[in-house]
């Protein structure tokens, strides 16, 4: 980082001040040279635009939980980040965490933004949960806060703003020596039966994360401490969701799938670099929608009278497929060029089934 000596001030953090960067390619960096450079080119925005010695921030992190430090000039150094800066550390999301993008947090960049108010808090004495005096504000603040919280603005984005609690919350049980990761295990089963029928299907997180079962039904997922939101799906059979607080160990949370015959299978099948084979089951003539999304659509919540959404509607994007043919089964190959690494995509179908319009179980591909 480059920066004029001359002009850094230091104000010891009182309270911690969450942003985003409201940017859509800050997001979809996928490697730590690409997450990297957007640093620097906010830099250089904030220098030789604004006019600033150095970077705003105080630190900024990734949604892969890399932290990368902003600000030269070493620990407590003033930012320039909300207007107000002496008493806080102000700590960027890189993403663009509101409408119309909406970005979905992680849990790798909640896990980082958790451990670094930790340090700060430990450091400082500051109590998560608790107000404190904001020298540079002139009021009191609530410790963890948005930038929002003292300027009309909608920074950090209503998704991360509405995860400040979960941050809290993490950066007290850190502070309280509580450990801070284990393991959500579970199988998905057939509940008409019971856990000896295991079902085959997908199991994802509310940060879209998610896992294939094998024909034993069985997934993990390795966290860190806080409370998931998670939804199964399989073909033939309605979605299920549920919630589980995880803090250490590990930590079973089972979905079971009821079997139902209107529900019409859909899968996806990885086929090649940036390729997926899209499989529907419908009547025969029916027009084939595809509804896909990076995140699922948690909790899960009826469509009409068609079934039950897997994927968020309010980040979908909709693709006309073609119509069913007389085998009953639409194939698609479909390609996602240009997608960075990693990018996951969850869909789901609309279509006649039996002569209904119905929705298709949910399904889910990542991308190499």
């Amino acid at each position: 980082m480059f920066t004029s000596p001359k002009r850094i001030q230091y104000c010891s953090p009182a309270i911690l001040l969450r942003h985003h960067t409201a940017s859509a390619s800050d997001y979809t960096a996928s490697t730590w040279s690409q997450a990297a450079g957007n640093v620097k080119s906010i830099q250089a925005y904030h220098m030789y635009t604004n006019g600033w010695c150095d970077i705003g921030y105080n630190y900024l992190v990734s949604k892969q939980g890399w932290i990368f430090e902003g600000r030269g000039g070493g620990d407590d150094v003033k930012g320039a980040h909300d207007g107000h800066n002496c008493g806080s550390m102000g700590v960027a999301a890189l993403g663009y965490f509101h409408t119309p993008v909406n970005d979905p947090t992680t849990s790798a960049l909640l896990d980082a933004l958790e451990e670094l108010g930790a340090w700060k808090c430990d450091q400082q004495g500051i109590a998560p949960h608790g107000s404190s005096w904001y020298a540079g504000y002139g009021g009191t603040m609530t410790n963890v806060y948005g930038h929002r919280d003292v300027k009309a603005t909608a920074c950090p984005g209503d998704i991360l703003y509405g995860k400040l609690g979960e941050v809290r919350s993490g950066i007290a049980a850190r502070l309280a020596g509580t450990p801070s990761s284990g393991t959500l295990k579970g199988v998905l089963y057939d509940a008409s039966v019971g856990t000896s029928k295991r079902v085959q299907g997908t199991v994802a997180l509310a940060d879209g994360t998610f896992v294939y079962t094998g024909t034993d039904g069985y997934y993990e997922f390795p966290l860190g401490a806080g409370t998931y939101g998670l939804a199964g799906t399989a073909p033939g059979h309605a979605s299920a969701s549920g919630t589980e607080t995880v803090s250490s160990g590990d930590v079973w949370e089972s979905l079971g799938l009821w079997p139902a015959s209107n529900v019409p299978a859909h899968t996806d099948t990885d086929i090649g670099f940036n390729l997926f084979q899209a499989t529907f089951q419908g009547d025969v003539g029916s027009p084939v929608w595809l509804a896909y999304s990076g995140t699922p659509g948690l909790p899960l919540t009826p469509f009409a009278g068609a079934g039950t959404l897997w994927v968020d509607l309010g980040t979908a994007q909709i693709l006309f497929l073609g119509s069913v043919p007389g085998s009953g089964t639409l194939s698609v190959n479909l390609s996602v060029s240009g997608a960075p690494a990693g990018t996951i995509l969850h869909t789901q179908a609309y279509l006649l089934w039996q002569g209904v319009p119905r929705v298709t179980n949910g399904a889910a591909w990542i991308g190499p």
